[in-house]
């Protein structure tokens, strides 16, 4: 998906394998979300791009996920969130920074350890079943509130779709509604 500007592509590329160190790894771009120009090079302000680098470092943008399954872009503000299919605990929704480490395959969820913890993360398995988060949504209804952003994500293993309020900066969760 492309920046608000159009002149950046994300992408995201799952882990390849589990477990695995791939997404800790700067070498390969498995486990992490990518950013880069129309012509397929690394954007020149990515946080581990150095002239004349690996190509495949030099597109890095974040790293440490394990099945970044699906992501928005935020059409207002270029905020990148993704959710990341969990192997036994958790599913998150992140909000990607540029050079921040989510922790795979070390730790998931809200594990602290030094990593960067999810926006947003509920429990892997339920006496339903196994989840999947397979859709991130940013949701703009052309009626925004002030100060609020609102994300759709879905769990195609569990069967339902949650809406999400966070306040405008995605630093804090105001309200969760579950559809099922």
């Amino acid at each position: 998906e492309f920046d608000p500007t159009g002149q950046y592509l994300y992408w995201a590329v799952g882990n390849n394998t589990s477990p695995s160190e791939n997404s800790q790894d700067l070498t390969n771009i498995h486990g992490k979300i990518l950013r880069i120009n129309r012509d397929g090079s690394g954007a020149t302000d990515n946080p581990f791009y150095v002239e004349g680098g690996d190509p495949n470092t030099n597109r890095i943008f974040a790293l440490g996920l394990r099945n970044p399954f699906r992501f928005g872009v935020d059409p207002d503000t270029g905020a990148v969130l993704s959710g990341d299919v969990g192997e036994a605990d958790w599913e998150e929704l992140n909000l990607i920074k540029a050079g921040a480490n989510y922790g795979w395959p070390i730790t998931e969820g809200a594990e602290g350890g030094g990593f960067a913890d999810p926006l947003y993360a509920y429990p892997h398995a339920t006496g339903f079943g196994n989840g999947s988060i397979t859709a991130v949504m940013v949701y703009d209804d052309g009626m925004p509130v002030a100060g609020q952003k609102k994300v759709w994500i879905a769990d195609y293993s569990l069967g339902w779709i949650r809406e999400l309020t966070f306040d405008d900066e995605y630093t804090s969760l105001i309200s969760e509604r579950t559809l099922d």
